[in-house]
């Protein structure tokens, strides 16, 4: 996928309370976040940029960050003359913000752990030798390089989700039927004329079931040291465009 550069931006020393009452800081509205072993991770994705911080250096804000749900010791929280110094750097990034009227939690998104892949998900349901499918790929293919090429992350981004919020048809769709629409995709894909990139292929995936009223999950995650960052398209627990050995490296950081 893109690659946003990862920047630090530090604090200080670990471990955390439980502390939602009064808490004066939660992410930006435009920030996404988790956490892996050692770092915290933010997605800025008005400034389409990925930032660590170091897990120790973070919790030590923990009485103060809406949402914290782990506990630490009193002596590895920051003090009051520390606070300032630990907060600021993350507030004038704008990946934090104090007292926001609607307080978005610092803790990252819900997503079903994934358990299959599509060769594990039953047989195909129809043929994939279908040309109103196969147009119905490359177009989704062509909007998605449109997109990527001619507007911010955040406002493709944007779309994808107003269009998955209202346009739900309320009902499942058989695992089966969504396997074969994935497979299908793949198996056309290789005819447009651009190179694997996994934020250009799930977008245009996302968009190709799109048009069949069927809405998966985006999910975009990262793992660090070294970093990299990666997304994929999941229904529930099974992967649609990737491999579990591939995208279990990564922790889910936002999730359209």
């Amino acid at each position: 996928m893109r690659r946003f550069s990862p920047h630090t931006a530090s604090a200080n020393d670990c471990d955390i309370a439980r502390s939602d009452a009064g808490a004066p800081l939660s992410l930006s509205a435009h920030t996404y976040f988790c956490q892996t072993d050692s770092f915290c991770v933010f997605l800025d994705l008005e400034q389409d940029r990925y930032i660590s911080v170091r897990r120790d250096e973070l919790e030590r804000l923990a009485p103060h960050l809406y949402g914290w749900s782990q506990s630490v010791s009193l002596a590895k929280r920051a003090t009051p003359d520390e606070f300032e110094d630990l907060a600021k750097p993350l507030v004038d990034s704008n990946l934090l913000a104090r007292n926001a009227a609607l307080p978005k939690p610092v803790r990252g998104p819900e997503v079903a752990h994934a358990r299959r892949e599509l060769s594990q998900v039953g047989r195909r349901t129809w043929p994939l030798l279908n040309i109103r499918g196969s147009v119905r790929v490359l177009r989704a293919s062509s909007d998605a390089n449109r997109a990527l090429k001619r507007d911010r992350l955040d406002r493709t981004i944007a779309r994808v989700r107003d269009r998955k919020q209202h346009g739900y048809p309320g009902r499942r769709h058989a695992a089966d039927h969504i396997r074969s629409r994935s497979i299908h995709f793949s198996e056309v894909r290789g005819y447009f004329p651009r190179s694997y990139l996994c934020l250009f292929d799930s977008l245009a995936l996302v968009n190709y079931l799109a048009s069949y009223r069927i809405f998966p999950d985006w999910v975009f995650g990262v793992r660090t040291d070294p970093f990299e960052a990666h997304c994929w398209v999941q229904h529930e627990d099974i992967v649609l465009n990737d491999t579990l050995d591939r995208i279990n490296t990564f922790t889910p950081i936002m999730v359209v």
